[in-house]
């Protein structure tokens, strides 16, 4: 129920990239099990045909005892997120005449 509700929000808002964070989430929204060492620093595809960005769960910092790394992790893949959506957006811009 609160995955169907998703998928509707997501195909609603229509972003231009998702991160998730955690394999929880990540799972919730692609709908395929993998690992956070497998899927890290990739653009993955949602079952909405959304681009995913998929990075740690802050909490994971907490229980491993390495937040420093974990942290590290998170701003690299976040910083992936950020160079995709602007890649796409500068795309979009050029497409329509605006740059």
């Amino acid at each position: 129920a609160c995955s169907q509700r998703l998928i509707e929000e997501i195909t609603v808002v229509n972003p231009i990239i998702i991160v998730t964070l955690g394999a929880i989430a990540m799972t919730a929204v692609c709908k395929e099990w993998s690992t956070m060492e497998h899927d890290r620093q990739k653009i993955s595809q949602t079952t909405t045909g959304h681009p995913c960005v998929n990075t740690y769960h802050f909490t994971y910092g907490i229980h491993s005892g390495n937040i420093e790394e974990c942290r590290r992790m998170m701003v690299e893949d976040f910083g992936l997120a950020i160079k995709y959506a602007r890649r796409k957006k500068n795309k979009k811009e050029r497409l329509l005449g605006i740059i």
